[in-house]
């Protein structure tokens, strides 16, 4: 591949998460800002969201690795070590912008894995994008944020909320598509302060000196979120009780299932419960954003009542191994192969209704193009995340 001069090859441009001494100053920075926004379910949901810090010498870029959530990064564990002038130079390499979008997001892939393969972990998809901004990048999906990103005219409300306008990024496909996104981007940007950017359908971008910084920037985009919108009911993540009809439901279902190694559970938490049935009544509930694709697969099955998902769960369609079922009357339910998914299932489940609620007060939602949510569901590094997030 002809790529633009470097001082490194593909061969040795990755170091393994060890020897975490010889980074210690970008850790404490990975380290604080991974806690800070992996602590807050509207803040960051499952294994979404990434963050990443440079050395002073711009060699090395250390960040989250693929399928960890951000919570489970510390100075010690959860992270990966990328040489950045390698990652920089693939990501602008001519001959991969020559190809067809499908192509070279597969190859990019592939040359980005290349040498990770046996260790079986691999940087966020999102490497590429964090390569082209400031020393410590924090990308997160907040509720009150893409609130704004998901909402037609969102770009319009947002500066109204902050009296000021940010950079907007049209949807792309997470990994080489949006980082030769943000690659152009960055020429307009001032990356010496701190800064934030919105990826359409996506998410929030922060870019800054250091992780005290990153966060304030991140706090004070998603206030004025919760400003424009008002603020959700404050029991809205708290856990619900399952009730008697839905028990009894559970319990009819798992008889029909019976002979497949799948979990079943309703939903546990009370502002999902609460407000499932009213955004299935005003939207066709399809994927706001990747991550609703990644976890949750391409739409909620709403089944009119109890007979009828019943009837549906016996017939031979029925996506057992990942599925959201809305059962009028009764509420979500999650199927998926273990519980540990299904908790990331339903994490992202109550961004979205959350992010529909807030997107209902103020206008109307921009939903993920159904040909971007069957890239998404099609992507190899997506399915990888998935298995990751399964065994850590």
């Amino acid at each position: 591949m002809n790529t633009e001069k470097s001082t490194t090859t593909p061969a040795d441009s990755y170091v393994p998460s060890d020897g975490p001494e010889r980074f210690e100053p970008e850790l404490i920075h990975l380290a604080a800002v991974s806690q800070w926004a992996g602590s807050d379910p509207l803040v960051s949901q499952a294994g979404g969201g990434n963050a990443s810090c440079k050395t002073a010498a711009l060699d090395y870029m250390l960040i989250k690795a693929s399928g960890y959530r951000l919570a489970q990064v510390t100075q010690r564990a959860g992270w990966i070590a990328v040489r950045l002038r390698t990652l920089l130079a693939l990501l602008r390499d001519r001959s991969l912008a020559a190809m067809s979008a499908p192509t070279a997001r597969e190859r990019f892939l592939a040359e980005v894995n290349a040498t990770l393969a046996a260790r079986g972990e691999r940087p966020s998809l999102e490497a590429c994008f964090h390569a082209t901004l400031g020393r410590v990048v924090l990308h997160t999906h907040p509720v009150y944020v893409n609130a704004f990103a998901c909402m037609k005219d969102g770009d319009v409300a947002l500066e109204e909320a902050l009296g000021r306008s940010v950079p907007w990024i049209p949807y792309a496909p997470p990994g080489y598509s949006l980082g030769k996104a943000m690659d152009e981007l960055r020429q307009q940007l001032d990356l010496e302060r701190p800064l934030s950017a919105i990826l359409k359908n996506h998410g929030l971008v922060v870019s800054a000196p250091d992780h005290t910084a990153a966060i304030q920037e991140t706090q004070a985009m998603i206030a004025a979120g919760e400003r424009f919108f008002e603020s959700l009911p404050n029991d809205f993540l708290e856990r619900d009780v399952t009730s008697s009809a839905t028990a009894n439901l559970l319990s009819e279902a798992q008889s029909v299932i019976s002979t497949y190694d799948v979990f079943i559970r309703p939903a546990l938490n009370r502002g999902l419960s609460r407000t499932a049935e009213a955004c299935a009544e005003n939207t066709s509930w399809t994927p706001l954003a990747p991550d609703d694709v990644v976890y949750n697969g391409p739409c909620v099955h709403i089944y009119r009542d109890r007979e009828a998902f019943l009837e549906g769960l016996a017939s031979r369609d029925f996506p057992l191994r990942k599925a959201v079922v809305l059962v009028r009357g009764v509420g979500p339910l999650f199927f998926g192969p273990s519980e540990k998914a299904i908790d990331a299932m339903e994490e992202t489940l109550t961004a979205h209704v959350a992010i529909r609620t807030l997107i209902m007060r103020r206008g109307s939602a921009q939903e993920l193009p159904p040909e971007e949510a069957a890239v998404i569901d099609s992507m190899e590094g997506e399915a990888h995340r998935q298995r990751i997030a399964q065994e850590i």
